[in-house]
């Protein structure tokens, strides 16, 4: 995602990761934002309390939300294979048509 924040930043999109990462919890968080550099939100659920109502069964799901917090689009993947960036623009773009129309 942070290899395309300008695309998103181009959308007026907030990029907001959860971070699950039982195993090495806060310290993980911490390594994977200096790792890649995120300019986006990373909210802590190490505990995976919140976002097991979301990515259940080894699913890893990333949601595309409207601003009336609407879910719009859910893009399948797993802990492995996330959906890419492009799928995820794409699904955002499709909002932002939708809203200017």
């Amino acid at each position: 995602m942070q290899k395309n924040i300008d695309a998103f930043k181009k959308y007026e999109t907030e990029v907001i990761s959860v971070f699950r990462e039982e195993e090495e919890g806060v310290a993980g968080l911490k390594k994977m934002r200096k790792t890649t550099g995120a300019e986006f939100h990373i909210w802590d659920d190490t505990k995976g309390k919140s976002s097991k109502a979301y990515s259940q069964g080894g699913k890893f799901n990333t949601y595309v939300i409207d601003e009336e917090g609407v879910i719009r689009a859910v893009l399948n993947g797993t802990k492995t294979r996330r959906p890419p960036a492009a799928a995820v623009l794409k699904e955002v773009a499709k909002l932002a048509d939708t809203s200017t129309n």
